[in-house]
């Protein structure tokens, strides 16, 4: 019974952004019934629903009051968009795939464990939305909550229910892969050009080998997903002559702002929308007339400005150059702490951690506080990359470059074995020129998170990776193979094989997870652990407002709690709001103004904290 509301939750969450993309489509963007494709409709709906909840969260929280609502109205969207729906599934081979798609999926959504950051922010930042409205100064309580990058969770907050409650939020992650998935398929159909068939195709067999756990999604993977369709519309609108160039720039820059929002670390795409601009600038000119499409932007983006702003004091945090001090906004989390965590979090994505470890001789998983024989946070960086790099490659994460760097050479075997005979010596043409100077354009992301951003593969990586290498691909098979080379055979094997590698990562995940360990009786949830009260925490009152001071234990902790600051307590399921036992001395004060809380610091015991003590508060 549990799994069969499982699949219905994971259908209905489908078809209900389906309709709030089509609403998008059609009224904003102008598209006609036969253009309209189910994935890229169902990305696109995320900025609408982002948009929502900026705007209603300023007034109510994101309870069952608002989401059953937005259901309700989801539904009765699939109703009036029917026609819709039909004609998108008129085609049968394009059906069949759907229907093969969403049957590969259902293993991919039984997990048995959340992501790893579920208990020490994702689940404490739904609770504290769904239970009141926007708090001025959130971040006072945890800096964790104050990333813009929680805006994932403003978006999931909407697919909380009745029943099902926060046991099926992952779920929503799994839908956009899904659409994702839709949005390739649509496209090797529909496209003419072979060389686009040929990147929506290398898109699902790179996505299934990489991204076969849905645990690992989080809050990363999506907006990297959204940055690979981007990829496609730019290298399309190079390609492509004969194409609506308004349109298409239309759908960069929704897609372009919601991943942004969704992530910073999207900033890698930046660079190519410049580029764009300059070329395509009488379309940006024609679109700059658009009053419709520019206010809908500048809503949605001012909105979550405007939430940030009230959060922490910061337009970015923690971007201290977009941060204001405390005499100007009393909830303020104020310049210091946003230099000092974005210190912190740039150095452990170039290799701190590793740094620390050969330092200290240490064989805890996680340091992260230094100590007096180390270089503080802001010392490493200011090394410089040659001498960071050294311990960024000690990171696991150089794996997945690898890993990469392996599926890319077996495509091209695949290929090459399946055209022996039509190989043919290197030869340049206008075609393979193209191929070139996209690749070059694509070196620039690469460029920005390495040396700008934050120099891992779960915050930007695989999108700034995976155009270079699947435009490679086609540059060496346009320039070994004869242009009607057979793609058929080669492909047919690629996909199979990567389809096969997901649906086995997951079945055997699913059986190891829930039946060889023993955990049938959650089945098909994942697993929740209680924190207890006067153990784990216990309540506590500041200006005689009741909050839960979250104690050291063994439970839900990061690291080692014998190291005395090296650990990071987990809230999980704990009532907001709910503060780590050393964060307490940062919060000031709290009162209620007009239904809105406040929270102001002490910004010298936050400083001391975070300097001296804990790195990561």
């Amino acid at each position: 019974m549990n799994l069969l509301l499982l699949i219905f939750f994971f259908l209905s969450t489908t078809l209900i952004l389906l309709s709030y993309g089509f609403v998008l489509q059609k009224t904003l963007l102008h598209s006609n019934e036969k253009s309209l494709n189910f994935g890229e409709s169902g990305i696109l709906s995320i900025s609408l629903i982002l948009g929502l909840s900026f705007i209603i969260h300023f007034l109510f929280p994101i309870n069952y009051f608002v989401t059953i609502p937005f259901h309700i109205i989801g539904f009765l969207l699939i109703i009036f968009y029917n026609k819709i729906f039909y004609q998108s599934l008129s085609d049968k081979r394009i059906l069949k795939l759907y229907l093969l798609s969403f049957l590969i999926f259902l293993p991919f959504i039984l997990i048995n464990n959340f992501h790893d950051d579920f208990n020490y922010y994702h689940l404490p930042y739904l609770n504290i939305i769904f239970d009141k409205k926007i708090i001025f100064g959130l971040s006072n309580i945890n800096t964790v909550l104050a990333y813009p990058q929680n805006s994932w969770l403003d978006f999931a907050a909407f697919f909380r229910i009745p029943i099902l409650d926060n046991n099926v939020l992952h779920i929503v992650n799994a839908v956009i892969f899904l659409f994702f998935i839709f949005f390739n398929i649509e496209n090797f159909f529909s496209s003419k050009n072979k060389f686009l068939k040929l990147y929506s195709a290398l898109l699902i067999i790179f996505s299934l080998s990489l991204f076969s756990r849905l645990k690992d999604h989080g809050l990363e993977i999506s907006p990297q997903l959204i940055l690979l369709i981007i990829s496609y519309y730019i290298i399309q609108i190079y390609l492509e002559r004969d194409l609506d160039q308004k349109l298409i720039i239309k759908k960069i820059l929704i897609l372009s702002m919601t991943a942004m929002i969704l992530r910073v670390s999207s900033i890698i795409i930046l660079p190519i929308l410049i580029l764009i601009c300059f070329k395509f600038f009488r379309v940006f000119l024609l679109i700059k007339k658009d009053v419709k499409f520019i206010l809908y932007c500048l809503v949605i983006f001012f909105f979550f400005l405007s939430k940030n702003l009230v959060i922490s004091g910061c337009l970015l945090y923690p971007i201290q150059q977009t941060c204001f001090e405390q005499k100007k906004i009393i909830w303020s989390i104020g310049k210091e702490i946003p230099k000092l965590n974005k210190e912190i979090l740039h150095s452990f994505t170039r290799g701190w951690m590793f740094y620390a470890k050969e330092i200290s001789n240490t064989k805890d998983k996680f340091i992260f506080k230094y100590s007096k024989e180390m270089m503080t946070n802001k010392e490493y960086l200011d090394s410089g990359v040659n001498f960071w790099v050294k311990y960024w490659v000690k990171d696991p994460d150089i794996i997945r470059i690898l890993n990469l760097i392996i599926i890319s050479l077996f495509i091209i075997f695949i290929f090459i074995f399946f055209n022996l005979k039509k190989l043919k010596l290197f030869e340049l043409n206008s075609e393979s020129k193209d191929l070139i100077k996209l690749d070059i354009i694509f070196l620039l992301p690469i460029f920005v998170w390495f040396f700008i951003s934050t120099p891992a593969m779960r915050y930007g990586g695989y999108s700034a990776f995976l155009p270079l290498f699947i435009l490679f691909i086609l540059f060496i098979l346009k320039t070994n193979l004869i242009i009607n080379f057979c793609i058929k055979n080669s492909l047919l094997i690629l996909i199979s094989i990567s389809t096969l590698y997901f649906g086995y990562k997951n079945i055997s995940r699913v059986y190891k997870d829930f039946y060889f360990e023993k955990n049938e009786i959650i089945y098909p949830w994942p697993q929740h652990i209680k924190l207890i009260e006067n153990i784990d925490f216990k309540k506590q009152k500041i200006n005689g407002y009741e909050i839960n001071l979250r104690l050291p234990t063994n439970k839900l902790i990061m690291n080692n709690i014998n190291n005395k600051n090296n650990y990071i307590l987990h809230c999980g399921n704990i009532k907001m709001p709910c503060v780590p036992e050393k964060k307490i001395r940062c919060i000031n004060n709290i009162k209620k103004i007009n239904g809105y809380l406040i929270v102001t610091n002490n910004q010298q015991e936050c400083k001391k904290l975070i300097s001296e003590e804990h790195a990561l508060y």
